[in-house]
């Protein structure tokens, strides 16, 4: 029978009671924060507040409830406008609406040809 290696659970238990809560704040504050600059609570880096962000093509597909691999297509037949940066390809939702509202039409019911 083989026995584990390493601190047992009751050395491991007191470690944790020693800790003192000056050393568990910061942690807890950055992760706080981590959250927030995730979810857009806070600008990240310094950017300035209510200034649009950069999508990825995931984020694209979520939005507009479609594929990634949709989404690379319409990038390769035009529908969908894309910045290039380096290897990475971004959009910006503005680009995106803007470009959809002029390139695309929308169908209303009693709009269309009648027969």
């Amino acid at each position: 029978m083989s026995r584990r290696r390493g601190k047992s659970r009751p050395e491991k238990n007191k470690r944790v009671k020693n800790m003192k809560i000056k050393n568990v704040i910061p942690a807890v504050e950055k992760a706080v924060a981590h959250v927030n600059r995730v979810h857009g609570a806070e600008p990240e880096n310094g950017a300035v507040p209510g200034a649009e962000s950069f999508m990825n093509k995931a984020e694209v597909a979520g939005r507009l409830r479609k594929t990634v691999r949709t989404v690379e297509n319409w990038m390769e037949s035009g529908i969908l406008p894309y910045y290039k940066v380096g290897r990475s390809v971004v959009f910006r939702w503005s680009d995106i609406e803007a470009h959809l509202r002029a390139k695309c039409g929308v169908n209303l019911p009693g709009r269309g040809k009648k027969a």
